[in-house]
C-alpha cells in the first residue's frame, strides 16, 4: 500500500481510522442509548469515551500528517530551486503561505469561528 511509503504518521492515522471503524462496528462499547427504549427508537445515541479518545487521536494525527506534508513539500521545493534566477521557482513558493494545506485549514477554521451561529431558520 502507498500508506507505508508515506511514513509512520500516515500509517498511524490509517490504523486509528481502522480502529475507530472497528469500534463503530461493535456497537456495544461504542454508544450508549439515551432515553431508554424510546430513545433508541428515535435514534438518540452518545458515543463512548473510547470512541471519542480514538477519534481525537485520529484528528491529531491527521493534523500532524498535513503539517509534515507541507514541511516536506516546502523543503523539497527549496532544495530543487534552479541555480539561475531566470528559471523562476515553483508555484508553491510563489504563493506562500496560501499554497500550504495547513494555511487553508486555519483559514477555514477562522471563517467557521467568525461565522454567525446557525438559527432555526437555517435548518
Amino acid at each position: 500500500r502507498a500508506v507505508a511509503a508515506e511514513g509512520p504518521t500516515v500509517a498511524l492515522t490509517s490504523g486509528l481510522a481502522s480502529h475507530a471503524a472497528a469500534i463503530e462496528g461493535r456497537g456495544g462499547d461504542l454508544e450508549e442509548r439515551l432515553g431508554g427504549p424510546e430513545g433508541a427508537a428515535c435514534g438518540y445515541w452518545r458515543h463512548s469515551a473510547r470512541l471519542t479518545e480514538v477519534s481525537d487521536a485520529r484528528v491529531q494525527c491527521s493534523g500532524a500528517v498535513s503539517a509534515t506534508a507541507d514541511a516536506r513539500a516546502l523543503v523539497k521545493h527549496l532544495c530543487c530551486l534552479p541555480r539561475h534566477s531566470s528559471k523562476g521557482c515553483g508555484a508553491l513558493l510563489l504563493e506562500l503561505p496560501r499554497s500550504l494545506h495547513c494555511w487553508r485549514l486555519v483559514e477555514r477554521a477562522c471563517a467557521a469561528a467568525s461565522a454567525p451561529p446557525p438559527t432555526a431558520a437555517d435548518e
